[in-house]
């Protein structure tokens, strides 16, 4: 589904709909700067409670001020952004004041969030069948967050492993999939005006 601009009568996808607010260069600067911090982490040998717990607080409120800036460039799903960001920036606080969970508690959290993310993302992407836009890359994104919930949850002894991964892996899919939304504006932006 494919909708039309009124200012210049072009049609674009409700991606493309959705952030025609942000700038693609902004999305392209975001997108490599999660990619250099998922590196990082993934670079890190993190064996305490401790740093595990900063690193996912970290990751937590550098995501919930992602979904803000996504409820800047919404239209439609403000809301959803918003109270994702409050949920986001509320567990980065709590990892953040007590670092010293066990490892046991943490991955349950994060198992519980890739699970509602996952389910998130495969019902937008169902939404967005047919756009030909990224809903593809939504569907398997959300498909990969549920097996790692399910995963997590069914192995809480690796949950050191699983957390550094969970930031990591997750820093690098957004970081993706930002600089490929950046491209799709910029390419959009730059396409004739016409029908």
């Amino acid at each position: 589904m494919t909708y039309a601009d009124p200012a210049t009568g072009r049609t674009r996808s409700p991606i493309l709909t959705a952030t025609a607010t942000v700038r693609w260069w902004v999305l392209l600067t975001i997108g490599i700067a999660w990619l250099v911090f998922g590196m990082m982490v993934l670079q890190f040998d993190l064996t305490s409670a401790r740093s595990i717990a900063l690193v996912t607080g970290l990751m937590l409120i550098v995501a919930a001020f992602s979904q803000l800036a996504d409820v800047a460039a919404a239209r439609g799903h403000r809301v959803v952004h918003a109270v994702l960001a409050g949920i986001l920036f509320t567990g980065g606080l709590i990892a953040l004041v007590w670092p010293d969970p066990t490892f046991l508690a943490l991955a349950r959290l994060i198992a519980w969030l890739l699970l509602f993310k996952g389910c998130a993302n495969i019902v937008v992407a169902l939404l967005l069948y047919g756009s030909g836009a990224l809903w593809w890359l939504l569907l398997g994104l959300g498909a990969v967050e549920i097996v790692v919930a399910f995963w997590a949850a069914g192995v809480p002894s690796r949950s050191a492993t699983l957390l550094v991964l969970w930031v990591g892996l997750t820093a690098l899919t957004k970081g993706v999939a930002d600089i490929v939304l950046a491209f799709g504006i910029r390419t959009w932006e730059r396409a004739p005006a016409g029908p």
